[in-house]
């Protein structure tokens, strides 16, 4: 079985070679997220590749992930980030980015000021396009109260591919049928739209194997065919995010690979890896 790490983040903290700038989350975290601490972990867990999440603090600049790149050839495939996603000039840089860049796409990040309205406005109609012309994947840091705007997109855009991280933040504490996730579970009726299965550390309220969101994933599969799931494991945030019961990378593949008996074989070859290499694995980077 190949797996494939579908979200990680890289960063460095040497801010003269890697200049950075603040965000509406803060400053760049205080952690090493260098591939030389990752690819060790990716290798210990029999990780093939990961998805490099471009982080905002960097925008436009991917110096670190073509040094990360070089450094360990094959290893890392690129997720843009886009500075001014709402200028007139952002599907030009888009291309920049993709053709010149290799990335495989861009995030929106729904947490930034006004992104909801403006993608409920149709402002980033324009990106959705091109994306769909370069068969660039529209990736979204959403939370459920966005998921009306992720409507209209998917809607809107047939031919483009939507990625939606962290479950879209859902409410895993809820008991099923999950009324405040919904409309999200419903979005899973559209061929265009898949899930990234991670932060779940995060998201869970309970201890490790983290039932609630065992639960809540078993009724996603009511909805996403695992063809459309993926696993990632938010490095190097995840070590971090639950200082009471630290999960380390191999820990954090295990809970799909080995602690959920219910999944079977067929779904946890899709979820840990071939979801994400049909979708990205074809591209270069």
């Amino acid at each position: 079985m190949q797996i494939v790490d579908a979200h990680v983040h890289l960063w460095h903290q040497d801010a003269n070679r890697y200049p950075n700038k603040p965000w509406v989350q803060g400053d760049l975290p205080p952690i090493d997220g260098t591939a030389d601490r990752l690819v060790p972990e990716m290798d210990r867990a029999g990780v093939s590749w990961a998805l490099n999440v471009q982080v905002p603090w960097y925008g436009e600049d991917n110096r670190y992930h073509r040094d990360a790149l070089a450094a360990f050839p094959g290893r890392f495939k690129l997720l843009a980030v886009l500075d001014d996603l709402e200028s007139e000039d952002a599907p030009a840089r888009l291309e920049r980015q993709v053709k010149q860049e290799g990335a495989l796409g861009f995030r929106i990040h729904f947490c930034e000021p006004g992104r909801r309205d403006q993608a409920l406005a149709g402002v980033f109609d324009p990106l959705l396009r091109k994306s769909a012309e370069l068969g660039a994947v529209v990736q979204l840091l959403a939370w459920l109260e966005d998921v009306p705007a992720i409507e209209r997109m998917v809607r809107e855009f047939p031919e483009t591919v939507f990625v939606i991280d962290h479950l879209c933040h859902a409410n895993v504490a809820e008991a099923p049928p999950y009324p405040s996730s919904q409309r999200f579970l419903e979005l899973g009726r559209h061929e265009n739209v898949y899930v990234k299965v991670s932060l779940l550390c995060d998201l869970s309220n309970q201890n490790y194997p983290y039932p609630d969101v065992q639960q809540f994933v078993q009724t996603m599969l009511d909805y996403y065919p695992p063809q459309r799931l993926m696993w990632g494991s938010n490095y190097p945030l995840i070590p971090e995010v639950r200082k009471e019961q630290p999960v380390d990378y191999v820990r954090s593949l295990e809970l799909v690979r080995s602690d959920w008996p219910w999944l079977d074989e067929n779904a946890k070859e899709w979820i840990l890896g071939k979801t994400a290499a049909t979708l990205f694995g074809s591209r270069k980077s």
